[in-house]
């Protein structure tokens, strides 16, 4: 997996913001936060701390079953990408595997209602 230079700080993820009330996007950039400062204690180097921290943040997203999850699975894919935790062809990959999970949601059956032409019973205009 390629690895991509974020242009973010853990400070930029600790800040709040409206990412991050979404629970999934919190979670994720907690991990990131986490994981980051973990391998930064342990290595003391920040270009090796921000690949693992990348990786943390991607085994933190929501998996790709139910709506709920979907929807947060796309909201930390998007937010990865404005924060640069994602390769853009790994973003499209991503993406992609979340509308084909998406098609998998049954859909409510619509009634098309009267077919053109057709009076509706109980419609009816009375005449004069």
């Amino acid at each position: 997996m390629r690895q991509v230079k974020s242009i973010l700080s853990v400070e930029v993820l600790n800040e709040p913001g409206p990412a991050l009330q979404n629970p999934a996007v919190a979670h994720c950039c907690d991990s990131f936060v986490r994981a980051f400062q973990e391998e930064l204690r342990i290595e003391g180097n920040d270009l090796n701390a921000e690949p693992f921290a990348q990786e943390a943040y991607r085994n933190a997203m929501p998996p790709l079953c139910g709506k709920q999850n979907i929807t947060n699975f796309i909201a930390c894919v998007a937010h990865g990408i404005l924060l640069k935790i994602f390769h853009p062809e790994e973003a499209s990959r991503l993406l992609a595997a979340s509308r084909i999970a998406w098609s998998t949601i049954p859909r409510p059956k619509i009634n098309p209602g009267p077919k053109a032409g057709k009076a509706v019973p109980g419609t009816r205009k009375p005449r004069k």
